[in-house]
């Protein structure tokens, strides 16, 4: 066709050789899919040389039936532009050929099997997606090509829609399947804005009258269908395009999709308001379903999906466990009166416990109640609780005990009870279960240990004892899944920092010598860190150690900086320096010995650059007036180098605070640096109004420039 087009500039093809050809692309990309579908089986591991031939292979195939599908659209666009000059063609009066051999414009059925095509390429991507390991270190380069393959496949068939709505009067409609289609490739894609393109889609196609009477005209049809009558409501809401229960079942899909990163987030996360609009057109079906309109029945992934989407917003939300527990109510509700076939599963129980686990116990009084409940609900269905279920359950305690913890430690220490009698049942039903369905890790033993760091109360150490001494006896025994790690130490070294046992010290270096035995067993889950350290220090500054303990708490922090200091992976921070000077502030009393050493641990912490606000404030305590004056000597005066300045700072040298970690700034020769912090300890507000008019004064009085003034731009 181009070699004819290129001989004659005037050929036309035949709305017939516009068809087959278009066709034949159509058939080529049916082919591809399938060759590719038969393929993924044999990508079981894309790490090895052999995989990576043939992930290739797939890629190169995806590859083809883009380009294919490209061909085909651009049949489609030709066939538009020529349809102008085969209408003049037809209403010219040597016309002789009749009226169909010169028809090029493109019927609907022309616009939806490229949309289907394109449909069938995008569909393939989540299956590739997964064959994909998801890695740490960043995006992986394989999810990366397959994004950029398919970019722009959502805009393409957008467009060929609003072609499509166009040609209305040219006897070109798009159908429901055709609004379904592109609305799940939106669903589908990764697009930017993918979700407000969904619901602009899905608004066009009630053109014509509000959501209201959307909805209101969907049962109404349902009526008017089942007693073969008509009325003018019916009438008018038929001229519109109705929604299915795909098109709500795509909808709720498309906000449901969770913001996963490229390399493939282990918590990925939702906006609340995303959750809110899923919702809306579940319980749209909802509603339908309870007026009699049978076909909007939503399935029990629907209701799966919006409880998912609300167990994953991000940093929790208040009205979260609320909306879980009412959707999870009227899926029971709906089965109990025998409206619906489905019923809820373990893992809509688990999605609203998850939900339950977010929540401040402060905006949902009774919420540990709310969950044992959920567990009687479990158990009279007959239900096997998942570890999801029992890890929230314990979540949900430990958040109950920290919210009691500084008002009734007694109350703190039963709701921990409670978390540990969900622990205790999580390993019961292990040794049960024929499946492995359930099984206790140590990330659910360590939710209960940092829970106990918030409790000052003597039960609180004894259980920490006891949980993580019952950790080494199971990993002992063979049951890695629950091995203690670095974070189990540090827990329980931090409890004896919050006891007033006079045995707090000795105990806390015993902890660490432990670990220290576990590490060295090649166990590198027990890995020293700096957190680990640093909970050795907390016990040594408590206040809480008696005074006969002073030698002892001097002794181990010394030794425990210098360990940190000789291991590899683990140096002291701002906040060991910071803890190191109120273990002086509380071991020495005030004297010679106590400024030595507070001035020996100060120009340390100067030399490797990690003063921060928590070491000022600390050193600024338990130093005297003329020795913090006399530390700080090197501080300079900031003035931004604006003369006559009334408000003028004394900040840090920049090499004392470079390793800081917090806020950097930005200067202007491009340098990155920590937040100048003043002496006082605190840091400097580079938005001080001081500093912001002498800015805006030197800017005013530069020459040549049309400054801001006022709001208003000055000549």
């Amino acid at each position: 066709m181009i070699l004819l087009q290129q001989k004659y500039p005037n050929y036309i093809p035949s709305f017939d050789v516009m068809t087959l050809l278009l066709d034949s692309w159509i058939y080529y990309i049916d082919d591809q899919s399938l060759s590719i579908m038969n393929d993924i089986e044999s990508l079981k591991k894309p790490s090895d040389n052999a995989s990576t031939t043939h992930w290739d292979s797939l890629i190169n195939a995806l590859s083809s039936m883009v380009r294919a599908a490209e061909h085909a659209e651009l049949i489609v666009r030709n066939m538009e532009h020529w349809s102008p000059a085969s209408a003049a063609i037809l209403t010219s009066p040597s016309n002789t050929h009749g009226n169909n051999i010169f028809r090029t414009s493109p019927t609907s059925h022309h616009y939806d099997v490229v949309i289907h095509a394109w449909a069938k390429i995008i569909r393939l991507y989540p299956i590739l997606v997964k064959l994909v390991p998801s890695s740490p270190q960043g995006p992986d380069p394989r999810r990366m090509t397959l994004r950029s393959l398919l970019h722009g496949i959502p805009q393409r068939t957008t467009l060929l829609l609003e072609a499509m709505e166009r040609g209305r009067g040219l006897g070109v409609q798009p159908t429901v399947d055709t609004y379904n289609t592109v609305l799940e490739i939106w669903a589908y894609s990764h697009e930017h804005h993918r979700r407000s393109m969904v619901q602009s889609i899905f608004h066009r196609m009630s053109t014509g009258g509000g959501t209201k009477d959307l909805w209101n005209g969907l049962h109404i049809q349902k009526i008017n269908t089942g007693n073969g009558g008509s009325s003018s409501i019916s009438s008018r809401v038929t001229q519109v395009i109705m929604p299915t229960r795909k098109t709500l079942q795509i909808m709720i899909q498309a906000w449901c999709q969770l913001d996963t990163t490229g390399s493939g987030s282990s918590n990925p996360s939702i906006s609340s308001s995303y959750a809110f609009h899923a919702t809306y057109y579940l319980l749209q079906m909802i509603s339908l379903l309870e007026k009699g309109t049978d076909d909007f029945e939503p399935t029990l992934m629907d209701f799966k999906q919006v409880l998912q989407a609300w167990a994953s917003t991000e940093g929790g939300s208040k009205k979260s466990a609320y909306r879980a527990l009412s959707i999870l109510h009227k899926l029971e509700l709906l089965y109990n009166n025998r409206q619906t076939q489905v019923r809820p599963d373990i893992e809509c129980y688990k999605f609203t416990l998850q939900c339950l686990a977010k929540m401040d116990p402060i905006h949902m009084p009774g919420v540990g109640e709310r969950v044992d409940r959920l567990f009687q609900h479990i158990q009279d269905r007959n239900l096997l609780p998942d570890s999801g279920c029992f890890s929230a359950a314990i979540e949900t305690w430990c958040n109950l005990s920290t919210h009691y913890s500084s008002t009734s430690p007694i109350k703190a220490i039963e709701c921990i009870k409670r978390a540990e009698g969900y622990l205790k049942q999580m390993s019961e039903t292990f040794h049960r279960s024929s499946t492995i369905v359930v099984r206790p890790k140590t990330v659910n033993y360590n939710t209960i240990l940092k829970t106990l760091v918030e409790i000052s109360s003597p039960m609180a150490v004894k259980t920490a004892e006891n949980l993580l001494y019952k950790m080494e006896i199971l990993s002992k025994d063979g049951d890695w899944n629950v091995q203690p790690n670095t974070s189990s130490y540090s827990s329980v070294i931090q409890c004896w920092g919050q006891s007033s046992d006079p045995h707090a010290v000795d105990n806390a270096h015993k902890l660490l010598d432990r670990l220290m035995f576990r590490f060295k067993q090649n166990h590198a889950h027990c890995q020293p860190s700096t957190e680990l350290f640093n909970a050795i220090l907390s016990v040594c500054s408590s206040d809480c150690i008696h005074a006969s303990e002073n030698d002892k708490a001097l002794q181990c922090a010394f030794s425990a900086m210098q360990k940190m200091q000789s291991l590899p992976r683990c140096e002291p921070d701002s906040h060991s320096y910071s803890l190191l000077i109120q273990m002086i502030g509380h071991r020495i009393p005030p004297g010679s010995d106590r400024s030595k050493a507070l001035e020996s641990i100060f120009k340390k912490c100067c030399s490797e650059g990690l003063v921060d606000t928590t070491v000022l404030k600390s050193l600024q305590k338990y130093s005297p007036e003329e020795l913090y004056t006399k530390l700080l000597q090197p501080s300079r005066t900031i003035s931004d180098n604006i003369t006559n300045l009334s408000t003028i700072f004394k900040t840090l040298p920049l090499e004392w605070t470079v390793r800081v970690k917090g806020v950097k700034v930005k200067l202007e020769d491009g340098r990155t640096i920590p937040l100048p912090i003043k002496v006082d300890g605190t840091l400097l507000n580079l938005r001080n109004p001081a500093l912001n008019e002498r800015k805006m004064k030197r800017l005013r009085s530069k020459v040549n420039q049309r400054l801001l003034r006022g709001g208003r731009m000055q000549g």
